[in-house]
């Protein structure tokens, strides 16, 4: 089988003798598809676990400590925070699982800048010591560099304890 010149007429041709054919075809080229298109930015942070020291009513910003692979997404780790070097329409997943010593009513937010991104607060009542995993996705329409944390309010009291298996993975939608 060979390629011919685009536009050119397909052919066959047949070699060989009687018993021993071989069949030659040629096809034209075709017109070049159009370029490929991935994503053009993502990234995550993930921590097996961190140690909790919640005040009333204050958010609290769980640590993260381990790089996924990005891409126009750079990571500050001692900040618990990453920073998405462009604008555009993201998609947001984060989740954490609790183990609370006193329990209560908790909020896990994603903030921008330090503000919760609108829509992303997931709540719920933590029963203590008991696991309870908190999850949420969300669209965000990131207009700048934007710094993005994942936060802790625990809104009854103040409480201790641990966040293992947590995470926050973006990717730019546009």
């Amino acid at each position: 089988m060979d390629t011919g010149l685009p536009d050119s007429d397909a052919t066959v041709t047949i070699d060989g003798t009687d018993g021993n054919y071989t069949l030659n075809f040629t096809i034209p080229q075709g017109p070049t598809g159009p370029e490929a298109v991935g994503l053009t930015a993502f990234g995550g942070l993930e921590s097996a676990t961190d140690t909790l020291n919640l005040t009333q009513n204050t958010p609290s910003s769980i640590g993260l400590d381990t790089e996924l692979p990005a891409l126009n997404v750079t990571y500050d780790t001692a900040s618990n925070n990453l920073t998405l070097n462009e604008p555009g329409i993201y998609e947001i997943n984060y989740k954490t699982t609790l183990n609370l010593t006193t329990g209560g009513n908790v909020t896990l937010a994603v903030t921008d800048d330090g503000t919760p991104i609108a829509n992303s607060s997931v709540s719920a009542n933590v029963t203590a010591s008991t696991p309870t995993t908190l999850s949420g996705q969300v669209l965000a329409n990131i207009e700048e560099t934007s710094v993005l944390q994942l936060t802790l309010t625990a809104t009854d009291t103040a409480d201790t304890g641990n966040a293992t298996n947590t995470e926050i993975i973006v990717k730019k939608l546009n």
